[in-house]
């Protein structure tokens, strides 16, 4: 795998940052390519860019959701570590998705227990190899492929037919346009981002809440940030100590969760894997 290494100028004020390409392949091997960027304004940040090829005739998008613990009962999945839950999906490179809330729900003053093997209730559409997994909810947005395997950033038409879907918090850059408003709420974020003529999905995990090494980004930073690459829509997924990226046959961790490195557990994933792999 080449390393390479160069400087980068954004026009929203998070510069000026290097970036190091950490994983990279042809369209025609691996579809994806992987790129780490440090940027020094303003404020530091560490940013893992994910770019998927969906053009390439070897690799297909996912999405993987832990299995369900009670069958008609109210929880939909358990949580499972990250790089468990790619493995299980057999995805090359995953990062997380959804928000969820646990079942039972905590008590209010009662900070949320992520435990491994906890029962959760997904928020949102979620469809793995054409079963739906969790139902859509509102007319929220949502990450989906069609059955002519095109993929689409945006509200789902009543009635599709859907092969794999994700959703979100909702959208935060629509035809070009930031929808949000800059604030000063930092966070660890986790995105993905779809270009004007749906031939490549964008990826991107923040790192946040490491004071001096990784401070976290506003949604409105995050989306400007995910337009100067090249987004036409982007999603906001979950956040906070959800957020990473995962790669290998044997997951290993890419970036650096906030929760002092140590991965929260998640539901579930989107990434790659090879075309029919099944």
């Amino acid at each position: 795998m080449k390393r390479i290494g160069y400087c980068v100028l954004l026009s929203i004020g998070l510069v000026v940052g290097c970036a190091t390409s950490i994983g990279q392949a042809s369209a025609g091997e691996e579809g994806y390519h992987i790129e780490r960027e440090t940027l020094r304004k303003p404020r530091p940040l560490k940013v893992q860019v994910l770019r998927v090829d969906l053009e390439s005739p070897e690799t297909e998008v996912a999405v993987v959701m832990a299995d369900d613990p009670d069958g008609d009962e109210p929880a939909e999945s358990v949580l499972m570590a990250p790089a468990e839950l790619a493995k299980m999906g057999r995805l090359k490179v995953a990062v997380n998705a959804h928000p969820w809330g646990m079942i039972p729900v905590a008590p209010k003053e009662q900070k949320p227990m992520y435990d491994l093997g906890g029962f959760c209730d997904v928020a949102g559409l979620v469809v793995t190899d054409g079963k739906v997994r969790s139902e859509q909810s509102d007319a929220s947005w949502s990450l989906w492929q069609d059955e002519g395997r095109i993929w689409h950033l945006g509200t789902v038409p009543s009635g599709s037919q859907l092969r794999q879907a994700v959703s979100g918090f909702g959208p935060i850059l629509e035809e070009g346009q930031v929808m949000v408003r800059p604030c000063d709420i930092l966070h660890p974020r986790t995105a993905v981002g779809l270009d004007k003529q749906s031939r490549q999905l964008i990826f991107v995990v923040v790192d946040g809440r490491q004071p001096g090494v990784s401070e976290g980004m506003s949604e409105y930073e995050l989306a400007e940030y995910m337009k100067s690459l090249g987004c036409w829509n982007v999603l906001n997924l979950d956040g906070g100590g959800s957020s990473i990226l995962v790669k290998g046959a044997n997951p290993r961790i890419l970036n650096t969760p906030s929760g002092g490195g140590v991965a929260r557990p998640v539901p579930v994933m989107i990434g790659l894997r090879r075309q029919n792999y099944h």
